[in-house]
């Protein structure tokens, strides 16, 4: 939010305490030594939130952002919706062929987001998230022994899901079952950390 006049401005916003230096820094450089900072190091529970993760899981904020952001004392979700997310994939659509065609896609995908200059865009996000995808569906592929849709071309190293149906059927169900007590858990922490 920012009020000015013709001889003055009065800015307020919020800042990771850890960029207040590149904060003033600037405002030197724009202002020389004529402004007033004023800083409060005290949380504020109605504060934006920046979502800081590592680059491998940048991609993956684009998915929690979809279903909400957490709020300032909450536990950020991503590294949670990373792992679950592509590993579901992969166990749901596992094929070696369609999976190096779905990483191939991303790829794609990604190098255009990366020739515009924005590699951080929606594109080079949602490529860098087929990357990961493809890469797990065609490993879950190996291990199913499937490859674009056929299952007699290579052997499977785990089993064939089509002959063993209810094997990949219990499989994803446990698998629910610990995400699903995975969140529950979080949610109490979060629960626990705001009290």
């Amino acid at each position: 939010m920012s009020l000015f006049s013709s001889r003055a401005m009065f800015i307020t916003g919020w800042i990771d305490i850890g960029d207040k230096e590149r904060l003033f820094a600037l405002l030197r450089r724009i202002c020389g030594d004529r402004f007033i900072a004023s800083v409060s190091e005290s949380r504020d529970p109605g504060a934006p939130v920046r979502l800081t993760n590592i680059t491998l899981l940048k991609p993956f904020e684009l998915i929690v952002k979809t279903m909400g952001m957490p709020g300032t004392d909450e536990i950020d979700p991503t590294p949670l919706a990373a792992l679950t997310f592509v590993l579901m994939f992969g166990l749901m659509f596992g094929d070696l062929g369609q999976g190096s065609v779905l990483a191939l896609m991303g790829v794609i995908l990604y190098r255009i987001a990366k020739k515009k200059g924005d590699s951080r865009s929606v594109i080079g996000q949602a490529g860098a998230i087929l990357i990961a995808c493809g890469i797990s569906a065609a490993i879950c592929g190996i291990l199913y022994g499937s490859l674009f849709s056929s299952e007699h071309v290579i052997p499977a190293l785990l089993f064939h899901p089509m002959t063993h149906i209810m094997t990949l059927f219990s499989l994803t169900i446990v698998m629910g079952a610990c995400v699903i007590a995975v969140g529950l858990a979080i949610n109490i922490i979060n629960c626990l950390i705001n009290s």
